[in-house]
């Protein structure tokens, strides 16, 4: 299923700007919600509303590129809504304050989004996840709240002690430190002598209380991959060719609402203008060894937020709607000037995406996989973003500068930006001092992957006029080569990798199983799809069993990653994962 992108007309304009003016009072609203508009789809604008839209109108699988990317801007402004004031009481969290104002710079407490929880809190790495209450024999269902208070809960070993998270810690948990295990990602223009996070970009996952709701229950918290309604929901996928019923009790298939949130973090540079960037408190690890001991302490600082992942299952969309936008500064060029304007049209085309300059080559079988640089050198980044893949993986090693996007943002998508760009200014412009600036006028959306597309030819770059959206990719959460192209599967049979060591990766991307076959990643309505992009990576956990989520594939989070350390062992919790779903 090909995405055909329909520009919208030129008389768009003075439809957005007439319609804008009808819902810029506050509070909003439920009748601004996107179910409630009745002007015809095609022509919808950018509403400003704290209701997260269940659906796009129509339906994704009919939904022009422009009608997604309304989609995803419409989350996005929702999600970036104040939150009530979080006391614990039920119905707090997730819940947008609908008496304050999106975008306000004075604004100090959480988004509604950073009221889900943190993976660790939904997969403590030991005990129950906070608020929850066990029956006398430990067994589900279990009692859970998902309004209690936050806990970052890992586990400790007699030789690595995780520091208790304390009373009150902050909504942001950043406890991942590489692009899922393969690469460390650095901000150039944040370059600075402090540590451990120097300008290292850190990570997180979050999933709402539909998500929550759905798991904690069931106690599919306390195990992984080795799960048995993972292995059953892996074996009816492969014979009815989609998901289990959505809401299933002993399947994996989330209800509909099911949100899922990745973000990106960094230290702003002493030459940014912090103004340009949403900010906050935000939690990252850091480590002290003595005698033998590690102790993996927290620390509260204020980071910029510099990427942001949306993913959500929706009735038209039981694959989930994959969402994914950027702080507008992310990629400079060598002299520390923008690559891209503020609604991602690209001002100065690079010779190559990457220096040295990099290509990933997709297994033509299941025989390998190669990369291959050819021309450039290696060397200090300078302002430019840059990232260095972990030691002993078999990749190349070294400064890996970040010139422009492998694939250019669509221009439905620049245009879906500039409107949403121009009801945030008029937005402000009714409720705020003249000159008042939202934080979020400097951030994109990339792109939305709201339907699959098929890979026609397996082991061949995918060149259709939608390659942008079948290869979607965030440059601060996906900068890796790999994943900038990525379909089919990572690591199969074959890897040499060996667990428990870094090994030497042979194969990383590969869109064939091990006997040769064609591999396909996402299953829906009967068939099989080889997606690339984000939706390819994630039908990997659906085709494993858990319904397009990593953080139910990788069960308890045992260990948060700390900030200035590369971890090569995060490769193996990868390798590990794909070994028990084959």
């Amino acid at each position: 299923m090909k995405i055909r992108s329909t520009r919208r007309h030129a008389a768009i304009t003075s439809v957005i700007a007439a319609a804008i003016t009808t819902c810029l009072v506050a509070p909003v609203t439920a009748a601004t919600h996107p179910a409630s508009k009745t002007v015809a789809p095609h022509i919808l604008p950018v509403q400003i509303s704290p209701n997260v839209p269940s659906d796009i109108p129509g339906g994704a699988g009919n939904a022009s590129l422009s009608q997604a990317a309304i989609f995803a801007w419409e989350e996005f402004i929702a999600l970036n809504w104040p939150a009530v004031t979080q006391n614990g009481a039920p119905g707090t969290r997730d819940t947008p304050d609908t008496t304050k104002y999106f975008g306000d710079p004075s604004y100090t407490g959480p988004l509604a989004w950073h009221t889900y929880r943190n993976k660790v809190e939904i997969f403590p790495g030991a005990g129950l996840p906070a608020g929850t209450t066990a029956n006398s024999g430990m067994n589900p269902p279990y009692q859970c709240n998902y309004d209690a208070a936050p806990q970052y809960n890992y586990a400790s070993t007699a030789t690595t002690h995780v520091v208790p998270s304390g009373p009150n810690p902050p909504w942001i948990n950043a406890d991942e430190n590489s692009q899922i295990g393969l690469d460390h990602i650095f901000a150039g223009v944040a370059n600075g002598t402090a540590t451990p996070l120097n300008n290292e970009i850190l990570f997180l996952a979050k999933g709402n209380r539909v998500d929550f709701d759905y798991v904690c229950p069931k106690g599919w918290w306390s195990t992984d991959t080795s799960g048995p309604y993972i292995k059953a929901t892996k074996a009816y996928i492969q014979q009815h060719g989609k998901d289990p019923t959505p809401g299933s009790s002993t399947l994996v298939s989330f209800p509909y609402g099911t949100i899922e949130l990745k973000a990106a973090w960094r230290r702003l540079g002493s030459s940014e203008d912090a103004s340009r960037f949403y900010t906050t408190k935000v939690r990252y690890y850091a480590t002290n060894t003595a005698n033998g001991v590690t102790q993996i302490v927290p620390v509260d600082e204020t980071l910029a937020l510099v990427g942001l992942h949306i993913i959500q299952k929706t009735p038209s969309a039981p694959y989930f709607i994959f969402a994914t936008f950027e702080q507008t500064d992310n990629i400079l060029d060598a002299s520390g000037q923008p690559v891209e304007d503020a609604n991602g049209t690209l001002l100065k085309p690079a010779a190559s995406a990457l220096t040295p300059a990099i290509e990933s080559v997709n297994a033509t079988a299941k025989a390998g996989q190669s990369f291959k640089y050819t021309e450039g050198e290696f060397g200090d980044a300078g302002p430019q973003l840059n990232y260095a893949n972990v030691p002993n993986s078999g990749l190349v090693t070294g400064t890996i500068k970040v010139n422009t996007r492998k694939h250019a943002i669509p221009q439905d998508i620049t245009t879906a930006n500039q409107e949403a760009h121009q009801a945030i200014a008029t937005y402000m412009a009714a409720h705020f001092p003249a000159g008042t600036k939202s934080p979020w006028a400097y951030y994109k959306l990339v792109n939305v992957q709201a339907k699959p597309i098929d890979k026609p030819v397996p082991g061949q770059t995918y060149t259709g006029a939608d390659a942008a959206t079948y290869y979607q990719a965030n440059s601060t959460i996906e900068t890796d080569y790999d994943l900038q192209v990525f379909s089919g599967q990572f690591y199969p049979y074959g890897s040499s990798l060996p667990e428990g060591e870094g090994g030497t990766l042979i194969n990383t991307i590969t869109d064939f199983n091990a006997d040769g076959s064609p591999f396909k990643n996402v299953a829906h309505a009967g068939h099989t799809f080889n997606m690339g992009g984000c939706m390819g990576c994630h039908g990997n956990a659906q085709h494993g069993g858990s319904d397009f989520s990593f953080i139910l594939a990788g069960g308890r989070d045992t260990t948060p990653d700390t900030a200035g350390t590369v971890e090569p062992v995060l490769l193996n919790k990868v390798v590990r994962y794909l070994k028990k779903t084959k």
